[in-house]
């Protein structure tokens, strides 16, 4: 049996809340097989997305998704899920978000709709930066005259 996703695209991307690079994975999508629940496809797809962006990511990488469809009638923004920690990111959190994305579009969501998700992961840095010096810890050797005005 095929995958439920497959990635159409993957690119740097510059995300400004943090100012910083960052690379982007686009999923899409494959056709639902003959004898397989679109809903039960829909959830493996989601959950195997995460785990394989979970595989690919550092333990201080951060992930983030967004939800995509443009067949929906009651949401033209797409469902979001905010930066987190890799390791904190749990298989089950876009199939939590496509829930409500359904819920308020009952009407307009069919079995032909196309999502695409996209996940980006980002590197934070850690620490405070390097070592600061003061003006006491320049020294100045003897044989050096400083001579003012």
């Amino acid at each position: 049996m095929t995958s439920p996703v497959s990635v159409v695209s993957s690119s740097d991307t510059y995300v400004r809340r943090y100012r910083i690079y960052g690379t982007k994975v686009v999923f899409k999508f494959n056709p639902v097989p003959e004898g397989v629940a679109e809903l039960d496809w829909l959830k493996e797809g989601f959950f195997k997305l995460v785990e394989q962006m979970k595989a690919s990511a550092l333990d201080s990488d951060y992930l983030g998704f967004t939800l995509i469809s443009k067949s929906l009638v009651n949401r033209r923004e797409p469902g979001y899920v905010a930066f987190r920690p890799a390791k904190d990111v749990e298989g089950d959190i876009l199939w939590t978000i496509f829930g409500g994305i359904v819920q308020s579009n009952a009407e307009s969501a069919t079995s032909s709709d196309k999502f695409i998700v996209e996940c980006t992961r980002i590197n934070l840095p850690v620490g405070s930066g390097g070592k600061r010096h003061s003006v006491s810890t320049i020294i100045i050797p003897s044989s050096v005259k400083i001579s003012g005005r």
